[in-house]
């Protein structure tokens, strides 16, 4: 992926709002901030084995990430819900595991997008 190029359309995004960028970098702020929440919560409830909680975060994370066309996390989050849904818990360390990564580099990618058209997020 080059230097100027997203996975995440936040132009498409932005436009389908009617809105500018510039309008949409706090809904984008927010999001890195209460994913970064999220994740600290998953794995408190992980290592709790609070299948319950844990499941109530990764839903929450599934749907902003769904609002936010972040599909990449919103895919590995639907993944680990409906798995704990049906109380299936044998893949919950290796999905949190890779839904954090995924919210590490989308965070990188969304900054850097903002930042490459002068927002700082």
């Amino acid at each position: 992926m080059g230097v100027n190029e997203c996975r995440y359309d936040l132009e498409s995004f932005a436009e389908g709002l009617e809105v500018d960028i510039e309008s949409i970098s706090g809904l984008f702020s927010e999001y890195i901030n209460e994913m970064k929440s999220e994740v600290i919560e998953m794995r408190t409830f992980l290592e709790k084995s609070d299948w319950y909680m844990l499941q109530r975060i990764v839903h929450n994370v599934k749907g902003v990430s769904a609002n936010l066309n972040v599909h990449d996390v919103f895919n590995e989050a639907e993944k680990l819900d409906l798995l704990l849904k049906n109380g299936q818990t044998e893949e919950a360390k290796g999905l949190v595991d890779s839904i954090t990564e995924l919210l590490e580099s989308a965070e990188i990618e969304i900054k850097n997008f903002f930042s490459l058209r002068g927002f700082s997020i």
